[in-house]
């Protein structure tokens, strides 16, 4: 573990996430990086608020 590093409840959600739409941006499925950036947002921020976090 790298000092200072703390791991988010769902990790591996963000992980599994990050492939499915960022990932889409490089395997031709017509979506730009920044869109694919924006939906992994967009879900992480969803799963947060659903594991009452605060996100702005």
């Amino acid at each position: 573990m790298i000092a200072g590093h703390a791991i988010v409840p769902f990790e591996v959600y963000a992980l599994t996430v990050f492939a499915d739409d960022i990932g889409s941006a490089y395997t031709g499925k017509k979506i730009t990086l920044k869109q694919g950036v924006d939906a992994w947002q967009k879900h992480l921020k969803e799963c947060s608020k659903q594991q009452g976090f605060n996100v702005h």
